[in-house]
C-alpha cells in the first residue's frame, strides 16, 4: 500500500459523514472508495484529490455550523465556552 492510498483510508475512516457522501461529493463511485478502504484497489492522486477536495467542503460547512451555535449562544445571554 502506498502513502496516497493509506493517507486516503485513514481520511475515510474518521470522516464525519459517510463513505457515500464523500463519493457523492467527491463525483467517484462509493463502491471504488469501499474498495480502497478494503485494500482491495490503491488510491490514485485523482481520486486522492477529490476525496481532500470533498473532506475540505465538508469541514468547512461544519465549522460554518458550529460557528452558528456558537453565535446563538452568545446572543442569547450565555457565554460561549
Amino acid at each position: 500500500m502506498n502513502a496516497v492510498t493509506r493517507a486516503v483510508r485513514e481520511s475515510l475512516a474518521q470522516a464525519p459523514v459517510s463513505l457515500r457522501e464523500i463519493a457523492r461529493r467527491a463525483g467517484i463511485s462509493h463502491v471504488l472508495l469501499a474498495r480502497i478502504v478494503a485494500g482491495e484497489r490503491n488510491a490514485t492522486a485523482v481520486v486522492a484529490d477529490a476525496v481532500t477536495t470533498a473532506l475540505e467542503a465538508i469541514a468547512a460547512e461544519s465549522a460554518k455550523a458550529a460557528a452558528r451555535v456558537r453565535r446563538s449562544l452568545t446572543t442569547h445571554g450565555r457565554k460561549a465556552p
